[in-house]
């Protein structure tokens, strides 16, 4: 679980802007190389790693991940604006590589860094005006063993651009959309995105969304103790306030909680409600926003949490 949330908050971080340098990696395609289903990247395993059941990427027995993220519609430079190595040490991470160059003919950067005395991570991202993607591995800051044959790994991407992909070919979950008001539109950042009659209206911050994302729930974790994450990491933008009509209980064979909470987000007041579920190892997050007078919102929002099944 921590190497999945290192990850999440690094993801945060994902940027660049920069001339092309000349140093050029292009890779072939090999009988070694594996889909990322969900995405359009082909990877070499490093040894150990299989395909990822609650994220897109791989992982190994130990808990080490790599982390697939394949934002088609983005922009690679505004993406990447703030990428930097002097970044990253304002941050407090210990950079330990940083370079740019070409990656299978897109501008990337990539680089090798230390959060804490525990983990180290490679990254590299790359694109275009059309979409960016990167790849994170998070592991044991001891193996150094590990860490070069992930990097190698990271390096071996081939990236398909025109592949047809199915957003939910790595979904653990199906959701029914036809019976709520908020409609599936995109597939971004592991989050499933869900939005009004299914239009998109990122430009308007009053505008009632749904996040779905999934994640791993390893052995001792609780669902509180994951609404209580996601709800730390909201907390970045703004206030929240203590949680109301907080349920446990059972639906379709699998425990889930849910609550609601009033809060003050960059500047807006919104209404959150938020429904968690696990079965065999997975997290489902189903994190809704709302303006604090629609009830109907709210309502729509459970009809489609309802839904949920587990694969």
């Amino acid at each position: 679980m921590k190497y999945f949330l290192f990850i999440l908050v690094c993801s945060f971080s994902l940027l660049l802007q920069a001339q092309l340098p000349s140093k050029n990696i292009s890779n072939k395609n090999t009988e070694d190389h594996i889909l990322i289903p969900g995405s359009h990247m082909y990877i070499v395993p490093a040894k150990g790693f299989k395909l990822a059941k609650d994220h897109m990427g791989l992982q190994n027995a130990n808990g080490a991940l790599v982390l697939v993220f394949d934002i088609d519609g983005g922009n690679y430079s505004s993406n990447t604006a703030t990428f930097t190595r002097e970044n990253f040490e304002r941050k407090g991470a210990k950079v330990l590589e940083f370079e740019e160059f070409v990656f299978n003919g897109f501008p990337a950067k990539y680089i090798h860094m230390q959060g804490d005395d525990l983990m180290k991570n490679h990254t590299i991202v790359f694109g275009d005006s059309t979409f960016s993607a990167s790849v994170m591995g998070n592991y044991d800051a001891s193996n150094e063993m590990l860490g070069q044959e992930m990097k190698a790994s990271i390096l071996s991407i081939i990236y398909e651009k025109n592949r047809k992909v199915n957003p939910f070919e790595t979904a653990r979950f199906i959701l029914n959309d036809s019976v709520s008001l908020f409609k599936f539109v995109k597939f971004t950042s592991n989050m499933f995105m869900y939005w009004p009659n299914g239009v998109e209206d990122k430009e308007n911050e009053e505008a009632a969304t749904v996040f779905v994302t999934q994640m791993p729930f390893p052995e001792g974790s609780t669902l509180f103790t994951i609404s209580e994450t996601i709800f730390n990491s909201i907390k970045r933008y703004g206030t929240i306030e203590k949680k109301e009509k907080e349920r446990f209980d059972v639906m379709n064979d699998f425990r889930f909680y849910e609550c609601e909470a009033r809060s003050m987000l960059n500047g807006h007041e919104k209404v959150l409600y938020q429904f968690v579920a696990a079965d065999k190892g997975t997290a489902i997050v189903i994190q809704c926003t709302s303006p604090p007078d629609s009830k109907k919102n709210i309502s729509e929002f459970k009809k489609l949490a309802y839904t949920l099944r587990f694969k």
